[in-house]
């Protein structure tokens, strides 16, 4: 990979999560999930993003493409390793709700059907050779049909996914990630051959990052 190479964090946007259940402390605590997300990865500043749907994740991606190769623009270096083909994404992590077979991204339910991984394929091209796709969905790596699917959309990049609940937890100056792998869950990953198989690699960040202020809180739908 080039030192131009770059991460892009991608929260699904609780006021577009059309799945939710009537009952408002349900609702509550399936959006709060996603606002602690965001709030774990906004204060490890890896700038994470929202996205309102499947259309909107392909375009918000692609902007931090520009974004991060105008960047790398700054300085010689930079120039050099983009020109040598760098400035692609090294890994796409992807935090939702998911079920089995099924990643939340926005209002849209992924399962992989055609039209779905046409639209996917738009980001191939910005994939480096090695990249990672972590989908941080509850359950989603209970199907690995869908997560081979996703890793030939993405040109081949390899496509995590994890069998057991992700979890996060807001202590107010704490926030807590888990991937469900102490309690016996498993972290599975596909790749571009096809081939899945289980990995103890960890999730891509801390399990607890610590806040800083303000201690900003959003766990209600506006």
């Amino acid at each position: 990979m080039s030192d131009t190479d770059f991460d892009i964090y991608v929260i699904q946007d609780p006021d577009y999560y059309v799945y939710l259940p009537k009952d408002s402390e349900s609702k509550d605590s399936l959006q709060g999930q996603l606002y602690n997300l965001h709030r774990f990865f906004a204060a490890r500043r890896d700038n994470p993003i929202y996205v309102k749907s499947l259309k909107d994740f392909v375009l918000q991606v692609l902007v931090q493409v520009i974004i991060k190769r105008q960047a790398a623009m700054a300085s010689p270096a930079g120039l050099t390793s983009l020109a040598s083909g760098g400035g692609k994404i090294r890994n796409l992590i992807i935090a939702a709700h998911g079920s089995p077979g099924v990643v939340y991204i926005g209002s849209n339910a992924i399962t992989g059907s055609d039209k779905e991984l046409a639209e996917l394929r738009k980001l191939a091209p910005y994939f480096a050779r090695d990249a990672n796709v972590y989908v941080l969905a509850c359950r989603c790596g209970q199907t690995e049909d869908l997560l081979r699917k996703l890793s030939g959309a993405f040109g081949g990049a390899k496509v995590h996914g994890y069998t057991d609940y992700i979890v996060t937890r807001d202590y107010g100056i704490t926030v807590t990630l888990s991937d469900g792998t102490d309690n016996g869950g498993k972290h599975i990953v596909c790749f571009r051959t096809g081939k899945c198989t289980g990995t103890n690699d960890p999730l891509p960040a801390p399990n607890t990052e610590g806040l800083g202020p303000p201690f900003e809180r959003r766990d209600r739908v506006k």
